[in-house]
């Protein structure tokens, strides 16, 4: 009796080891977050930590903003004048008199630090961000976009800004003092990716959906590999209120890597 019963607690014993390494098996192989949304009007699609092959996890979401639930993942620098959301996305209209602008050429010189960023903060060394928006401007200088921040002193704004009755697809980068480049685009209706790479960032654009992503600009941000950063949607109004921007997705994935080949002359 006594050896039956021992046997009979060997296969008991059996069973569980086997059931306790099934289930350990399957969550290693399981996204480490969950889908934090699952409403039917899909305004987060999804969020979630995913473990990639080095073990690292990456921030990963899809705003649809169908309703107000992104304000539970994101928030404003500064709040816009109005805004609302629904089947086209998110429609905001900017604050007058907003902007990011730092020292450089303008005598006086001027620093602006009050335009509207809808962020989420980043510090994954290795993430991709990407919008689709449509500006629509009622004063010169109204912008909007993708912006990556560590402070006032250190950002990067691109996108599309109306200058002279023209369309511009810019990018400013600022380290203390702030840069401009542009070039001329004819639509306001525009997609922008912003790739980061620890403390280097790539940036493509795409004036139609059926185009292939260009390449519009490398540059250096002074930050840590993995520092802190508020990435997400810009929008300004540097004179005065009345234009507005439609975002239909702001998203965060994995940047695979970003191959541009370069050669020393060294």
């Amino acid at each position: 009796m006594i050896m039956k019963s021992m046997a009979n607690t060997w296969q008991t014993c059996a069973v569980l080891l086997s059931v306790i390494l099934f289930v350990s098996f399957n969550n290693c192989n399981a996204y480490t977050g969950k889908n934090m949304y699952t409403s039917a009007e899909h305004s987060l699609t999804e969020v979630m930590q995913k473990e990639n092959d080095t073990n690292t996890t990456v921030y990963e979401a899809i705003f649809t903003f169908q309703n107000d639930e992104f304000l539970e993942e994101l928030n404003w620098t500064v709040n816009p004048l109005n805004y609302s959301t629904g089947k086209d996305g998110l429609v905001a209209a900017m604050q007058e008199k907003t902007d990011f602008w730092q020292k450089t050429y303008y005598k006086p010189p001027f620093m602006n630090d009050n335009g509207h960023i809808l962020y989420k903060e980043i510090s994954d060394e290795y993430i991709l961000m990407e919008t689709f928006f449509d500006l629509q401007p009622m004063n010169q200088f109204d912008q909007a976009g993708l912006a990556v921040r560590l402070d006032k002193e250190h950002w990067i704004k691109a996108g599309i800004e109306y200058v002279d009755g023209k369309y511009q697809l810019g990018c400013v980068v600022t380290n203390n003092y702030s840069d401009w480049s542009v070039q001329e685009v004819p639509t306001a209706m525009v997609g922008l990716r912003i790739y980061r790479e620890g403390c280097n960032f790539v940036i493509e654009a795409k004036v139609s959906p059926e185009e292939d992503w260009k390449f519009i600009r490398i540059c250096h941000l002074n930050v840590g590999k993995t520092q802190t950063v508020k990435m997400g949607l810009l929008m300004c109004a540097p004179t005065d209120a009345g234009g507005q921007v439609v975002f239909s997705r702001l998203v965060f994935k994995e940047n695979p890597g970003y191959d541009h080949q370069g050669q020393s002359t060294m």
